[in-house]
């Protein structure tokens, strides 16, 4: 088991997730340094977990900076993520269906 300190755990956005929290687009690029793709699944799960809406891309042969490397596909992704949990407010927490599914549309 992976030990941490309590400042690291303080630090991690994981330690804070609750049900109340907006609905999350993650983006990973697959050659990205910086953040362990392990540790970006670790908090899609417990987002989806807390019954917070979360979907998750990897970007394939991105780095960091995976903004820079979006294409027309990822955005469309994007914006109907935007649209069906955003914009609508469907994430507000009626029930946890959270599937980590992009929206259809």
């Amino acid at each position: 088991m992976l030990r941490t300190s309590s400042s690291s755990r303080a630090a991690s956005a994981i330690t804070y997730v609750d049900p109340t929290d907006p609905p999350q687009f993650l983006v990973l690029g697959s050659e990205d340094t910086l953040v362990p793709l392990a540790q970006m699944t670790r908090f899609r799960d417990r987002l989806l977990a807390s019954c917070v809406p979360a979907y998750f891309l990897l970007v394939e042969d991105a780095p960091h900076s995976v903004a820079r490397t979006l294409g027309d596909e990822e955005i469309q992704l994007l914006l109907a993520f935007l649209e069906a949990f955003v914009e609508s407010l469907a994430y507000q927490g009626a029930n946890c269906s959270a599937s980590g599914t992009p929206p259809q549309g």
